[in-house]
């Protein structure tokens, strides 16, 4: 996630600092962009041995809250230092567009590759033409955090909903920036935001500027998927379909579409397989600067949101032709394969769909193969999983155990057929077919752990043509096994509570005239004591009844009264007098009440209570 990955860049500059403690403004902007507690920002910078600037924070809180008081003043300075930046530099020249496979000899301008910190970034050689701190400009700044004006740029600002490019700023005199996020605030005027980790930035000095090729490669990928994907939603789902916003980073896309009504599964199926058929094909990328007018006449389709002057960027694959400024891959091809992770509705008339391409697809089939792995491990009998594993493995361990406890109340072995077939491995290289096989599996089993009654059959029966839906197959047989078992355990418990009954009788005694029953009943549930309660009250003809039992550490407790004495006693009022006693509260009419308590130590004292009221009444 794009929050754990800041702190993480963060935790690692306060390191490259050599210092033990992680900045207050890096801790505020957490707080402040993504909501992240300061409190679990303190604990994990703890695991990593570093203690929060509480006194940059505060500073940080306090800044954040006079911009606020004063915002309109605020928001229209830094807005005048943008407007003045842009008439006075004009265009930021961005060079980025280059494909990594591009030589970079070929590229314009300087470049170089560049491995720090364990990444490999491609650096082009800049000017800096202006710096910003706190709203004003500076000629020159040496520490903190800094905006910065390049010419030309390698940085992409944030625009079309791809997010802007992060990298670093290094000069030969040792000068060393970690850029956190670039930006366009006003028209075509680029700015990256940074902060200054060594040497000093001086207006009007040369450096190297670079991004991380790995992140870049990832980005454009997930941005080329974009258009493959409203492609093929307008080709399944009607042309109707326009986009009305995106999100492109890294780790995976997201796609707001307006459409009426939510797709089926056969549909999304098909969007997907459309758009790894688009990827198989291993279609050219081509761009294009050229007329609004003309782009509009070959067919390319105009974003939402987005303002384009006389002349256009136009971005072709395939049959997709789309106007944008994003970076994209050179061929379709490099972006692997593409899985769809969700599909929701996000607003009236509009939807939202989430998907993840190359390395990061393969991960989330990767990830999706080991859980199901461990659920099989769990169904076919192996041990224990860790305490904060995922919510539906805590499922299917739950069920396993809940047959072995249920196996020995009836006295039986555990039931073999619950244990599914090996589960088909991915292949090395695997493509779409395997990873949305087990993306399918794990949602279905994900599916299964959440449904009830004849639901569950339903999705066997969906989902089991997969390889390894024997898996679920498994998972279901024991939840209806669990089922059938517990029925037979009412069953007996019933037959055996029944049986009792005769018995249980002849602990009655009477008190002032009314023949009282006050006992405990072991092994009963709530639902048990009152069908027990039934066949009592009707053999004894006249007289009150108090049944209790413990059971995982609480108490129930049933009062009953035969239809002739609730003249005297009204099994609601005697339930009230006695829940309190076993730490709980109750109510009922006046044939039958029950109660449930925290304290089943107290039973005993319930029962001499009875006696006592049923002594006291006339």
């Amino acid at each position: 996630l794009p929050i754990f990955r800041r702190l993480g860049d963060d935790v690692a500059a306060a390191r490259r600092a050599g210092g033990a403690v992680l900045p207050g403004q890096a801790v505020f902007r957490l707080y402040d962009t993504y909501g992240f507690p300061k409190d679990l920002t303190e604990v994990i910078a703890a695991e990593q041995g570093l203690q929060l600037d509480e006194a940059g924070f505060a500073a940080a809180m306090e800044a954040q809250q006079a911009r606020s008081r004063s915002s309109a003043v605020g928001d229209e300075a830094i807005a005048t230092i943008y407007k003045q930046l842009a008439d006075q530099l004009g265009k930021t020249t961005f060079v980025g567009y280059a494909h990594e496979e591009t030589p970079l000899a070929q590229r314009e301008g300087t470049w170089r590759a560049h491995e720090a910190n364990g990444a490999r970034y491609l650096e082009t050689r800049c000017q800096i033409r202006a710096l910003v701190t706190d709203g004003a400009r500076r000629e020159s700044v040496d520490e903190g955090l800094v905006e910065v004006v390049l010419e030309p740029t390698p940085f992409y600002g944030e625009a079309g909903g791809q997010v802007g490019d992060r990298g670093i700023i290094v000069g030969d005199d040792g000068l060393y920036v970690e850029v956190l996020e670039t930006i366009k605030p006003v028209g075509e005027l680029t700015l990256c935001r940074g902060r200054v980790l060594a040497g000093a930035l001086r207006v009007g000095v040369e450096v190297w500027a670079g991004y991380e090729a790995e992140v870049r490669r990832e980005t454009r990928a997930h941005h080329s998927a974009t258009h493959l994907l409203h492609g093929a939603l307008r080709a399944v789902l009607g042309d109707h379909v326009k986009q009305q916003g995106s999100l492109v980073d890294p780790e995976h896309l997201r796609f707001d579409y307006a459409h009426f009504e939510a797709p089926t599964a056969a549909q999304l199926g098909e969007v997907e397989r459309r758009v790894n058929g688009q990827i198989a094909a291993d279609h050219p990328v081509a761009t294009e600067v050229l007329a609004f007018t003309e782009a509009k006449r070959r067919g390319a389709i105009a974003l939402f949101g987005e303002k384009y002057g006389e002349t256009v960027r136009m971005v072709s694959m395939g049959a997709s032709i789309e106007l944008c400024g994003g970076t994209h891959a050179g061929r379709t091809g490099e972006l692997e394969l593409l899985l769809v992770t969700n599909e929701e509705a996000v607003a009236s008339g509009i939807r939202r769909i989430e998907a993840v391409v190359g390395r990061a697809a393969r991960a989330e089939a990767e990830q999706c193969q080991r859980l199901l792995e461990r659920a099989a491990a769990l169904l076919a009998g192996a041990t224990p999983i860790g305490e904060t594993d995922h919510p539906v493995l805590l499922a299917v361990r739950k069920a396993v155990r809940q047959r072995q406890e249920l196996d020995a109340a009836l006295g039986q072995t555990g039931a073999a057929e619950a244990r599914p077939a090996a589960l088909p491995p991915l292949r090395a290289g695997f493509g779409w077919t395997e990873a949305s096989r087990v993306r399918d599996l794990w949602r279905g089993l994900a599916q299964c752990t959440n449904a009830r009654g004849t639901e569950l059959d339903e999705l066997v029966a969906r989902y089991a043509p997969l390889a390894g839906g024997a898996l679920l197959e498994a998972y279901v047989r024991l939840v209806h096994g669990n089922r059938e078992a517990e029925r037979r355990l009412e069953q007996a418990e019933r037959a055996r509570l029944s049986a009792a009954a005769g018995d249980l009788l002849d602990g009655a005694r009477e008190v002032a005239g009314v023949r009282l029953l006050a006992t405990r009943i072991e092994g009963a549930d709530a639902k048990a004591l009152r069908e027990l309660a039934d066949k009592l009250r009707d053999r004894l003809a006249s007289g009150v009844l108090c049944l209790g039992s413990a059971a995982d550490g609480r108490a129930n407790l049933l009062v009953a009264v035969t239809a002739d004495l609730t003249g005297r006693f009204q099994a609601g009022k005697l339930i009230q007098e006695l829940a309190p006693l076993i730490g709980g509260r109750g109510g009922g009419k006046a044939e039958l009440a029950q109660a449930g308590g925290t304290r089943p130590e107290a039973l005993e004292s319930a029962f001499t209570r009875i006696a006592e009221l049923v002594g006291q009444a006339r």
